[in-house]
């Protein structure tokens, strides 16, 4: 709920400072095309399986989802036509706000990691599938951060 409530405060600062909102919007396009660029271009064999460190991850997806252009619009866009100026109670309103979108967004990718899950034994099975599906990986994100960028 907290992290909610940091993406609102976040959303102002880059509502109120027009180009800092477009130089994150160019850092992230920058990004998403050198991560494209990377998965198009690795060469040799699959590499070693991810070594998961207590807090890494989750620090990693504060960081993305604080600095989410689109996360912070659709905040700037969606709590205001659930808030009524004349009865909205604070702090509560937007806690219940933010706890139902964080309980959504939980359940979605639960089931996505569990349809990944399933789908992995079989990808790695067939290494051309999975470096093809490497390359489409890179293309998919070289056109967003293109598509971004603009």
């Amino acid at each position: 709920m907290l992290l909610w409530l940091a993406v609102l405060g976040v959303s102002a600062v880059l509502h109120a400072h027009p180009l800092l909102f477009k130089a994150l919007q160019y850092a992230g396009a920058a990004y998403l095309v050198y991560v494209g660029l990377r998965l198009i271009f690795r060469r040799g064999a699959a590499t070693q399986p991810v070594r998961i460190q207590a807090g890494h991850y989750f620090r990693q997806a504060l960081l993305i989802t604080l600095l989410n252009p689109k996360a912070i619009v659709f905040y700037m866009a969606f709590f205001p036509l659930f808030i009524d100026p004349q009865t909205q109670q604070g702090v509560f309103t937007f806690g219940a706000m933010a706890l139902t979108i964080a309980l959504l967004t939980l359940a979605y990718c639960l089931t996505l990691v569990g349809f990944a899950h399933a789908v992995t034994a079989q990808v790695k099975a067939h290494r051309p599938l999975a470096r093809g599906l490497e390359r489409l990986a890179g293309l998919v994100l070289v056109a967003f951060g293109i598509k971004l960028a603009q």
